[in-house]
């Protein structure tokens, strides 16, 4: 019955009330001389918007909110009988409308009769303003019948709480569920998190076997997973989304809950051999994709899985699926970001071998420093990728750097456009500004006699300043094609001494300290990779030294 199927009346009276609004709207704009005080007729509109917005959202509600919500009709549709006289007719059945849903909202008899009185005297009014279709005293109790009338045929009143009631969930599974935040926040480990929505997937259903189905990359291919203490059991298994095991149409549907049933289900191969008499599963769902299961089997003492128990799975799921997603869209940007790097200084090395482990060391240099002076956990990552790429312009001249002898002029004025060449290639990528303002300025000096910009102080980004000092210490104690590397200490003397003038101070006094901490062989440069060499006429690879 209609009276059952509460979000059908609340659209039936949200669809009435933008009808008396837009007729006493319509009445106004079409009578110029119709005095209608303006705020009446926005709160209004303002009243019927709130209760629509409140219906989309799908709010139940209180019991208190149901009184606010009938008097409110009552007085948007005595409010448009007075003020759009022309519009009686089409008010009034609004009236009727709103009297049939009151009496359906089951409120206690008194409440119910003293409705059916506002009722009766809107119907007055309207009959007061020249309403004739029915005869007076018709007319002017007909709306009140209707509340009782409703009333009567709608049955026992709702219970005091009945709107107020939430999903019904025990507040030992409650506290459950508080304790699987708390975990989702401190684990970051998929096995940690599987065991524990395990442990309580069957500690408060009473799930006598329990397993926990993630599918793989592949549409039907996944894995089952169940665990005893600390020990986890996982097989592979084949789940068809068009097929009829329990477990497949979780998948399908979404839930799905058996008790007792008279022939054993069918159960997951890891759980053993025995059928099942009872089942219980919700799917793991999040990112639009279905990422598995939850599967309970036999409540124990044979009792059956109730409300509570599927109530409880479907805040459980939402929870685990939420967290599983996550980890996987995290490490797949993770790895994709990796990638992107990785990439272009393999495209250098093709031209300048030993530019790849030059980019790790002032990565390893830039992070330490920042360490020390404690940049936060973004200006780090964003440092650490500005330090791989730092040197990626100079893809244009590459050739120029495994010269052995010294540079001609023109060739300098070449190799300066590597960081201009390197940020205008990041910001053609969409690569994050602070990335390409880093590469765009490593070359930058503290006094401001660097390049391109000939920037100052803290005109220049911190991390580029940091990047600048990494740099440096590398460039002098790698070994490079046109020199040896030089010793360690004299570097740091190098950068000391161009403290000030060409580094920040700041940076360099932190690098001294990092130095102090780890010794000078945690500066030493690894050696140099090899440079390999390909000879067509034999289709090997052989390496040599560069």
């Amino acid at each position: 019955m209609m009276r059952d199927f509460r979000r059908v009346q609340d659209l039936v009276l949200v669809l009435a009330r933008w009808a008396v609004f837009a007729g006493l709207l319509s009445a106004t704009l079409e009578m110029p001389n119709l005095i209608v005080p303006l705020p009446l007729v926005g709160a209004l509109g303002l009243y019927a918007l709130f209760l629509t917005i409140v219906f989309v959202g799908a709010w139940a509600g209180t019991a208190g909110f149901g009184h606010v919500q009938s008097l409110g009709d009552l007085g948007l549709v005595a409010a448009a009988i007075v003020l759009a006289p022309n519009l009686l007719t089409a008010t009034y059945l609004a009236l009727l409308v709103v009297a049939l849903l009151i009496g359906m909202r089951r409120f206690p008899w008194p409440p119910t009769a003293g409705y059916a009185v506002l009722a009766a005297a809107v119907g007055t009014a309207a009959w007061l303003q020249g309403f004739d279709v029915l005869a007076w005293p018709v007319g002017s109790a007909l709306p009140g019948v209707v509340v009782l009338f409703a009333r009567l045929l709608s049955g026992d009143p709702l219970p005091a709480d009945y709107l107020e009631r939430r999903p019904p969930v025990r507040t030992d599974q409650v506290r459950a569920l508080q304790g699987l935040g708390k975990t989702l926040g401190e684990r970051s480990e998929r096995q940690a998190l599987l065991a524990e929505a395990h442990r309580l997937l069957t500690a408060h259903t009473g799930a006598t076997r329990a397993a926990i189905a993630l599918l793989d990359g592949a549409p039907d291919d996944g894995h089952i997973y169940t665990f005893n203490g600390d020990d986890v059991q996982s097989k592979p298994i084949v789940l068809e989304r068009s097929g009829s095991t329990p477990p497949e149409r979780v998948l399908r549907d979404g839930r799905l809950r058996l008790n007792r049933q008279r022939e054993p289900l069918p159960i997951v191969e890891i759980l053993g051999e025995r059928g099942a008499s009872s089942f219980l599963g919700v799917a793991l769902r999040s990112g639009g994709e279905t990422l598995g299961a939850l599967l309970a089997y036999d409540k124990e003492g044979g009792r059956p899985f109730t409300d509570e128990d599927e109530a409880f799975l479907e805040l459980l799921a939402p929870a685990l699926a939420a967290s599983l997603y996550g980890g996987r869209v995290a490490s797949e940007a993770a790895q994709s970001a990796d990638i992107f790097p990785r990439g272009l200084l393999a495209m250098l090395a093709l031209r300048r071998p030993e530019a790849e482990v030059h980019a790790e060391q002032v990565a390893r240099f830039a992070i330490a420093i920042s360490e020390q002076m404690e940049l936060s956990h973004d200006e780090m990552q964003a440092l650490h990728l500005g330090a791989l790429l730092h040197d990626v312009g100079e893809l244009a001249h590459a050739e120029i750097y495994n010269r052995t002898q010294m540079l001609s002029a023109t060739e300098y004025e070449r190799v300066k456009e590597h960081p201009w060449a390197g940020a205008r290639l990041l910001a053609g990528l969409d690569q994050a500004a602070e990335i390409v303002q880093m590469v765009h300025q490593h070359h930058e000096r503290w006094d401001g006699t660097g390049y391109p910009q000939a920037l100052a102080r803290a005109d220049i980004a911190r991390t580029a300043r940091i990047l600048a000092v990494a740099d440096a210490l590398d460039a002098m104690t790698a070994e490079r094609p046109y020199r040896a590397p030089r010793p360690v200490r004299e570097a740091l003397q190098e950068l000391v001494g161009n403290s000030g003038t060409q580094f920040d101070p700041a940076v360099v006094q932190a690098l001294l300290a990092v130095v102090a901490e780890h010794g000078e062989g945690w500066v030493a440069a690894p050696p140099r990779r090899q440079r390999p060499a390909i000879e067509p006429w034999s289709g090997r690879i052989r390496y040599r030294s560069s």
